[in-house]
């Protein structure tokens, strides 16, 4: 018996309900949007940017001979003046089509992120909500390919822990469709879930192997950060993957916040690079950029990491360590300033301005790497 029932009961033994009146529900408006689409869409306002279109139009530039029969439309009237030897030598203006634009060349992008463990570590905040390494990836890796669709560049996002693996298209192919990727790196709902699991661990996950945990998730949201890494084996998949589809001309962004990426940009996989390093095998179809993502206190990691890479780029290739640092960046980075002398501060601004520059490349509209901003066949030329 409810208490709505015991009360009725206790004035009259004959009674067995009351009667209340309901208060009518006031609705509550709360937030229902998506905090990822609204800190990419931020982002995205600030450092991508549309390229201008390459166009052809006419402008009053040229100039002909003028005959009286055309009258004085377009005359140019510094130039009409009396000719005594009644020779027509006055001018008009004439039409010429000119260009306008920056016109580049199509490329392919390998996006390659970290995402063990150690990348659920804290890079930022937006608007009160923290978002942890990974999400910063996704919001970069987000912006460069949003970057790419101007210029009409393919792409193609992978992930590595424990093993490499495709993440954007399953099957491998250069991929064009840039909203529906964009949409899926800033989707929200499965970050709920994986939090979900890390906050109800005692009661969800006990019953679950940590392989089909790992399985779970990864099918379904970008990124999960687990595992441990294994930079071998994302190089093998990602080396194999361009083999399988025949991508000659291509620009590599490879992230990790992990200590194992100098050593193994020296390495090589014989049956997939012969007697090529990793970095020599890719850095034959186009650039390849290095980024190390990890927190201030680790500035002295994110240092020897950046340090060890030059080394590494300077020795395979004669380069001096100017020439290296363009092909490795470490974040944060407490000196960050974009090409016009502005300080960036935030670590998520810091990537997708990185990211969104190296977008532009194949458009030949970046301002930091335009001296790579042509093909790698014609440099060989």
């Amino acid at each position: 018996m409810s208490a709505v029932q015991r009360s009725g009961w206790a004035e009259s033994p004959f009674t067995f309900s009351i009667t209340h009146d309901i208060t009518p529900a006031e609705p509550q408006p709360f937030g229902m949007s998506n905090f990822l689409k609204d800190f990419f869409e931020k982002l995205k306002a600030k450092y991508v940017r549309v390229p201008p279109s390459q166009i052809e139009s006419e402008e009053d530039i040229g100039s002909e001979g003028w005959r009286p029969e055309q009258g004085m439309s377009g005359a140019k009237l510094d130039t009409f003046a009396p000719n005594p030897g009644f020779i027509p030598i006055t001018q008009r203006r004439k039409p010429l089509v000119t260009h306008k634009g920056v016109k580049g060349f199509n490329t392919h992008y390998n996006i390659m992120g970290d995402q063990s463990a150690s990348m659920r570590a804290s890079a930022t905040e937006f608007e009160g909500k923290s978002c942890d390494r990974s999400i910063v990836l996704r919001l970069a890796a987000s912006c460069l390919i949003k970057q790419a669709s101007f210029n009409m560049d393919s792409f193609t996002v992978y992930s590595y822990n424990d093993r490499g693996k495709l993440l954007w298209p399953l099957n491998g192919e250069p991929a064009y469709n840039y909203e529906d990727c964009i949409s899926w790196l800033t989707s929200d709902s499965i970050s709920k879930v994986w939090n979900i699991v890390e906050n109800n661990a005692g009661n969800v996950i006990d019953s679950w192997t940590e392989g089909s945990k790992n399985n779970m998730l990864n099918s379904l949201a970008p990124f999960v950060p687990d595992g441990s890494n294994n930079e071998q084996s994302a190089f093998d998949v990602m080396i194999q993957n361009c083999q399988k589809h025949e991508i000659s001309g291509m620009i590599t962004v490879f992230l990790t916040d992990g200590d194992s990426l100098p050593h193994s940009i020296i390495d090589s996989n014989v049956e997939l690079t012969g007697s090529l390093t990793y970095d020599a095998w890719l850095r034959q179809f186009g650039h390849v950029f290095y980024i190390i993502l990890r927190n201030e206190e680790e500035q002295s990691e994110i240092d020897e990491n950046v340090e060890a890479i030059e080394g590494h780029l300077m020795r395979l290739y004669g380069w001096n360590r100017e020439e290296a640092s363009k092909f490795i960046w470490g974040f944060p980075d407490t000196d960050m300033k974009d090409s016009s002398g502005n300080p960036i501060t935030d670590v998520a601004d810091q990537m997708v301005w990185l990211f969104a520059e190296i977008g532009r490349i194949g458009a030949g509209l970046s301002e930091e790497f335009n001296d790579l901003a042509t093909p790698v066949d014609d440099d060989d030329d």
